[in-house]
């Protein structure tokens, strides 16, 4: 699970490095950022959650 994480961190970084470049082709997208920004929380807190799940069953 803590490398899926990883995994997700690195995705997060492609993902705005993405955004980053695309906003500044297109200019006038906000949706497309914010669409970017919602994946990224929803990642984030899978992310968070699976480590708390993780960490409970070693504790069990």
């Amino acid at each position: 699970m803590i490398l899926f994480c990883r995994f997700i961190d690195l995705f997060d970084s492609i993902l705005i490095l993405f955004s980053s470049f695309v906003n500044l082709f297109i200019y006038k997208i906000h949706i497309f950022d914010l669409l970017i920004s919602i994946l990224d929380k929803i990642l984030t807190s899978l992310c968070h959650f699976s480590i708390m799940v993780e960490r409970n069953m070693m504790s069990h």
